[in-house]
């Protein structure tokens, strides 16, 4: 059958029916690394093809969850075959592809609208990937079978990373590459930077130049998800100063992106998965990036203490944040996800000068939690509602409100503050607009604190004012990055509506403060 369209020679790649054969037998050859499924079928009755390539003989329990997504603008077939060449790596024998199968479960759907693929058209009405998404799922699932499947996939899996491929359909054509930008949208973006940059470090490095064409870096534009409707004027600024302003912001060196809604955003709203777009140039460039993406799974990321993608926790870029609690990779996810879905009950605290040696901490983890300790009011939900600005709070008066509880020792949590240095006036939180989830947190936490020491040695920690052990089950553990992390680890039916971390910790390491008379020495 001839799938190209008229006047164009489109590169060669399977049909739906051929891609099926191709990849049973595979699956027939090596039924340990990989199984084929038809979780759906397109209107028409073509196949909705799915992968599960993992290494059968090692259990699933503590593997990462990866998944592959193609043909989201459909006539991009490129995006289809460069999965299918990085499959092939996949099942081989190379060192790298069999430590990904032992430690990752990459689930693939080489051709997510298979209609629009055979017919090499742009997106059509209820195209699975791009088109008919909202925040709550797939909008009209008469005409997206394809879309249902793929959400109760995510749904289901909760995977850590979701890249979706993106390219075109000519014979020798090629494109300027991207990782982790959308041009469809501009709220898709990896919440972790640096591995889309090592993706395309890595397709650098095998000599294909997708650094220099990198969209808004290149451009030197700031990216906004919409027109900006009026100048900044700060208040702070005397009103002669305003002169100064222009009265209207020059728009050439803001770049808009709307922001709309696809199978990648869904991932990341409903389970804080790392979601990533990849336009490709070149098949062995794709396969490059997704190569050095697997190796990134594989290993321990600065920001964790176990081998695995970064995804574990998230807080307000301040020195405290929560994370998924558990002994497995699936715990963890599972632990993630419950966190993330009621992350806008959760107020994060520290004290906003803290001590060198030493951190306090503070974490509302529901409602209640937040209006009883920290009397916080927060206002109904809505979803175009600005940003709530970061509240303060005096220790003191938060320490009148936790006495006489049986879970707070309050005069050993005073006691602790009394040695600083730096008096300890308020704790700054962040406090969130409560989401349309919310509810107890039932799968336990972990409760981390940043120390700003690469060389910091623990030397107490206090949960709730009372000393508590080490321990990744119930106590605390620390590992060595960007700096230290401290965790506190609640099992589950431990995370309570309030809690107050305390931790003193030796720096390891001097760093002198101020400017003396003999720092003028230039000697």
């Amino acid at each position: 059958m001839d799938l190209s369209p008229p006047g164009r020679a489109v590169l060669p790649h399977p049909s739906i029916a051929q891609m099926r054969r191709g990849l049973e037998g595979w699956q027939a050859r090596h039924p340990d690394r990989i199984e084929v499924s038809v979780p759906a079928h397109s209107p028409n009755g073509l196949d909705l093809l799915m992968c599960r390539v993992t290494d059968a003989s090692v259990p699933d329990d503590d593997k990462q969850v990866v998944l592959l997504t193609c043909t989201h603008a459909a006539r991009e077939v490129n995006s289809t075959t460069s999965l299918l060449h990085f499959l092939r790596w996949l099942l081989g024998d190379s060192d790298l592809a069999r430590e990904t199968r032992a430690r990752q479960i990459v689930y693939a759907l080489p051709a997510g609208s298979p209609e629009a693929y055979e017919a090499i058209t742009g997106p059509q009405p209820g195209n699975p990937c791009m088109g008919y998404w909202s925040w709550q799922g797939v909008m009209r699932p008469d005409l997206n079978p394809e879309a249902v499947a793929i959400a109760e996939l995510i749904e289901r899996e909760q995977p850590d990373v979701h890249v979706d491929l993106h390219g075109f359909p000519e014979a020798d054509g090629t494109m300027p590459e991207s990782t982790g930008i959308s041009w469809a949208s501009g709220i898709s973006r990896p919440y972790v930077r640096r591995i889309a940059e090592l993706m395309a470090d890595a397709a650098d490095e095998a000599g294909f130049g997708v650094r220099a064409s990198e969209g808004e870096q290149a451009a030197g534009l700031v990216l906004t998800t919409g027109p900006l409707a009026a100048p900044y004027r700060p208040s702070t600024l005397d009103p002669s100063d305003h002169e100064a302003l222009a009265p209207e912001l020059a728009a050439h060196h803001f770049l808009h992106r709307p922001p709309n809604i696809h199978s990648c955003v869904y991932s990341y709203h409903r389970c804080y998965t790392l979601s990533l777009i990849m336009e490709i140039g070149f098949e062995q460039s794709a396969v490059a990036q997704l190569q050095r993406l697997m190796r990134v799974g594989n290993e321990r990321w600065f920001s964790e203490p176990r081998p695995g993608y970064p995804v574990n926790h998230f807080g307000h870029g301040l020195s405290v944040a929560v994370a998924g609690y558990g002994q497995t990779a699936r715990e963890r996810r599972a632990g993630r996800v419950e966190l993330w879905r009621r992350f806008g009950q959760i107020v994060l605290g520290y004290g906003n000068v803290a001590t060198r040696g030493e951190l306090t901490a503070v974490f509302a983890m529901t409602p209640e939690g937040g209006e009883r300790y920290l009397a916080m009011q927060p206002p109904e939900f809505r979803p175009d509602a600005p940003m709530p600005a970061v509240a303060m709070v005096a220790f003191d008066d938060l320490f009148v409100r936790l006495e006489g509880e049986a879970q707070f020792d309050v005069p050993a949590m005073r006691a602790f503050m009394a040695r600083n240095s730096v008096p300890p006036c308020w704790t700054f939180f962040a406090p969130n607009w409560p989401g349309p989830e919310s509810g107890p947190i039932e799968r336990g936490a972990g409760l981390r604190l940043f120390l700003p020491y690469a060389t910091a040695r623990i030397e107490q920690v206090l949960l709730d004012g009372r000393p508590i052990p080490e321990s990744e089950i119930d106590g605390w553990s620390a590992w060595t990055g960007s700096g230290t992390t401290l965790q506190v680890n609640l099992p589950p039916g431990a995370v309570r509506h309030f809690h107050v971390v305390q931790c003193r910790y030796e720096p390891g390491a001097e760093r002198p403060c101020g400017f003396t008379e003999d720092d003028w020495r230039l000697d």
